[in-house]
């Protein structure tokens, strides 16, 4: 999920011309820690979004996929697969 988001950043960053500098310092933040971000290696909590999604106009939802209720999978189930 986190290479996901981070990967959603990176592209709308570049689409709308924020350097990854730039976008840094907008949100109070270090050039490593959004790298990190974007590559999957560092955790993004709820605020630091709220943030992102501010600064590149968005919605926390076109960043994030859906969060699931716990045992529910993105796969399709067994009897799916079966096609019952």
């Amino acid at each position: 999920m986190m290479n996901n988001i981070g990967h959603k950043i990176m592209q709308l960053r570049t689409q709308r011309g924020f350097s990854r500098r730039s976008m840094a310092l907008k949100l109070g933040r270090s050039i490593s820690w959004l790298n990190h971000v974007e590559h999957g290696r560092q955790r993004v909590f709820a605020d630091d979004l709220q943030k992102i999604a501010g600064l590149l106009g968005v919605e926390i939802s076109d960043l994030a996929p859906p969060i699931r209720p716990c045992g529910e999978s993105n796969e399709r189930s067994v009897a799916e697969r079966a096609g019952k």
